[in-house]
């Protein structure tokens, strides 16, 4: 099954791939197989999570490379305490193994936007070959990835594309200022009006570094920018308001707020 397996990814039937390296498996698992569940099962459990990787099955190629390597840790170092594992995946006789489950790992997690995860799988691929650039490119990638995934995403808030033009990001901040602004909120529930009055300074937000065009390329380029200041001025709001307290809803949201009214 292994070598049918093999074949059947060779000429790219990734189906058929699957099938056959889960009999394997399967057959390898069995009670009978006084034999199984050495290097082989390793390997094949390694081959599966590529071809379910390459079908979008990243949750499963994940499942298969964690067994993988569960199983490959017990088979080298079953006698070794787990915090010298690092170390010993450089020297093993297995690192290679080491190293493609953790790279294979790690862009399943990737796929699936656990940045934390992938992170610390290209990590240990880095540790096993520190010099390896491809991996340095690929962990700094992830890390990015991950600070980017901390902060609050602007483009979302305000439910526009990141390639939204300027016209474009004032129109949603306009409908979704109005749609939470805090005159509107007067006869909801005290929780509910709470809630929304969050939105609304959410949304001030978001648009202050939106539509300022130097924020807004700081942001783009993924450093963190705070526009939580602007809900105290909001000079660039697209209801035709300058900057300053404007009157009426004082506070951090007054001024979005008396702008909003001026244009209801």
């Amino acid at each position: 099954m292994k070598t049918e397996g093999n074949e059947a990814y060779k000429r790219g039937d990734n189906a058929a791939a699957e099938e056959l390296y889960t009999k394997f498996l399967e057959e390898d698992a069995s009670p009978g197989n006084v034999g199984g569940g050495g290097i082989s099962r390793v390997k094949v459990l390694s081959n599966r999570a590529t071809v379910r990787s390459k079908i979008n099955q990243h949750n499963l190629a994940v499942t298969d490379c964690t067994a993988a390597l569960e199983l490959l840790e017990r088979l080298e170092f079953y006698s070794v305490n787990s915090a010298t594992l690092s170390t010993d995946e450089r020297n093993s006789t297995q690192s290679q193994l080491f190293y493609k489950l953790y790279l294979r790992r790690a862009d399943s997690y990737m796929k699936i936007e656990k940045y934390e995860e992938a992170v610390r799988d290209y990590k240990s691929a880095q540790n096993i070959k520190p010099g390896d650039r491809e991996v340095m490119a690929a962990l700094r990638k992830a890390e990015q990835a991950q600070k980017a995934a901390s902060r609050k995403d602007y483009y979302k808030i305000l439910g526009v594309d990141r390639n939204a033009n300027d016209s474009e990001i004032k129109k949603a901040y306009r409908k979704m200022a109005l749609q939470y602004h805090p005159d509107k909120q007067a006869s909801l529930p005290e929780e509910e009006r709470h809630s929304n009055d969050a939105k609304f300074k959410e949304v001030s937000e978001a648009y202050s570094v939106l539509s300022d065009p130097r924020k807004k390329e700081l942001f783009d380029s993924g450093m963190e920018i705070d526009g939580s200041s602007a809900s105290a001025g909001m000079g660039g709001s697209p209801f035709g308001f300058g900057g300053g307290g404007g009157g009426g809803g004082g506070g951090a949201a007054g001024a979005p707020a008396a702008a909003a009214r001026a244009a209801a």
